[in-house]
């Protein structure tokens, strides 16, 4: 799936952060956190606003329990500094599903796009292109869950790609 970050989620595992870096992860932190502070997504949107050109529709992805509430945060903040692009909150799953970065710890492979449990509340044609917004991306497998209800023709939005940051002990394990 094609996917476009506003900044790239580097591991502290690796080597240490750099002040950007460093600050990329704070901010990646604080947009996961229910009691967010507005900067914080007016900071995420105003960047990853700048990815974007009008008309559009910005779909918040659900995080693994099935809520949307941080990216619809974040897809408000974008929808800020991009008047023309319409928020269409639609995406939910069906159950609770680990995490991506649960499953590396326990050595568990990546969910298929079926097992996401990703479901589409509505089928309504979208005219205008549409990004898939998530605060972070580590494998991409939840965007393509996603993606599969829109047939395959949105784009991935996320403000920090965590997907090329695995040392690469941790990709040859």
């Amino acid at each position: 799936m094609n996917f476009i970050s506003a900044r790239l989620y580097v591991s502290t595992r690796t080597r240490p952060l750099t002040a950007d870096e460093a600050e990329t992860k704070r901010i990646a932190y604080a947009l996961k956190d229910p009691l967010y502070q507005a900067e914080v997504f007016t900071i995420a949107g105003a960047e990853m606003a700048r990815l974007i050109s009008g008309h559009c529709v910005l779909v918040p992805v659900p995080n693994r329990s099935g809520s949307c509430v941080a990216n619809e945060r974040l897809c408000k903040a974008i929808a800020m500094f991009v008047p023309d692009c319409k928020i269409y909150s639609v995406l939910d799953r069906r159950e609770t599903v680990s995490s991506q970065c649960e499953r590396h710890k326990k050595g568990i492979g990546p969910l298929s796009v079926m097992q996401h449990q990703i479901i589409r509340l509505r089928q309504d044609r979208l005219s205008m292109p549409v990004y898939l917004v998530d605060n972070v991306t580590t494998s991409g497998n939840t965007l393509e869950a996603c993606n599969h209800w829109f047939s395959y023709l949105a784009i991935g939005l996320v403000w920090a790609d965590a997907s090329r940051t695995m040392s690469w002990v941790d990709r040859n394990k």
